[in-house]
């Protein structure tokens, strides 16, 4: 019986993990903050982390490209375009480790 719970203790904390790996971090931040904002301080998964380059989408246009880990004065204007209520999508986020990080998503509030 104890191994059961053990086995079953071990398998809820891996599902855990894995949930929260794949669901990545959402949160809510005015414009404002979102371009005055680096990466690593929108989540926590994030904190302590060398970001190289992201991926942006906004409702309504493409998809664009960024290099290094602060929100760029490009991705400013991108997202400047972007209205409350609006969901943000930073996704395909690379580190010098190469780690696969989950995506983030942020909804516009006033």
């Amino acid at each position: 019986m104890k191994y059961i719970l053990l086995l079953l203790t071990v398998f809820l904390t891996f599902n855990c993990v894995a949930q929260s790996k794949a669901e990545g971090c959402k949160t809510e931040l005015i414009k404002e903050h979102i371009t005055t904002e680096k990466l690593t301080s929108v989540c926590v998964f994030l904190k302590d982390k060398a970001i190289t380059s992201y991926k942006v989408k906004v409702p309504g246009k493409r998809t664009l490209s960024f290099t290094g880990g602060l929100i760029s004065k490009k991705a400013q204007l991108y997202i400047s375009n972007a209205e409350i209520g609006d969901y943000i999508t930073i996704f395909d986020i690379k580190t010098t480790q190469s780690e696969d990080l989950p995506s983030i998503v942020i909804t516009l509030k006033e």
